[in-house]
């Protein structure tokens, strides 16, 4: 557990936390209908769930990311992401994928193996789409 500004359970409970869905690092007049996550930590370990339903997504351009994440994974290490669900996402007719590092979420199209490459941008984005990922990755031991 941290003692930092946010309180952490470790003991398996489900904790509720709001992603944030940007576009080059900025959400300017973005709207959603929901935003909703979960997690939850036993020892370093975390489990999570995120789902954003969008309206809006707003005027910002770049690169696709999601950040809010209770805790940071492990040193900068990657972690796969299950993307469960995504509409109103253009992938050139591939699956969507994508990729914790630290605190962030990157998306990628068009990418069967290798490094992925391919970024997901607000081009690639309608107004009204949506998405469901669930993952797990290893944080910082407290003890």
């Amino acid at each position: 557990m941290t003692d930092d500004n946010t309180s952490f359970r470790d003991d398996g409970t489900w904790q509720s936390f709001t992603p944030t869905v940007a576009f080059g690092s900025r959400d300017e007049n973005q709207s959603t209908s929901s935003k909703t996550g979960g997690y939850r930590i036993i020892g370093n370990h975390c489990d999570w769930w995120a789902t954003c339903n969008m309206i809006f997504k707003g005027t910002s351009t770049g690169p696709m990311t999601m950040t809010g994440l209770p805790q940071p994974a492990l040193g900068g290490a990657l972690f796969g992401v299950t993307v469960a669900n995504a509409t109103g996402i253009n992938t050139d007719g591939q699956p969507l994928h994508a990729l914790l590092s630290t605190d962030t979420v990157s998306f990628f199209k068009n990418q069967n193996t290798g490094e992925p490459t391919n970024v997901v941008t607000d081009e690639d984005v309608e107004n009204a789409a949506s998405f469901s990922l669930t993952g797990w990755y290893q944080i910082e031991d407290n003890d």
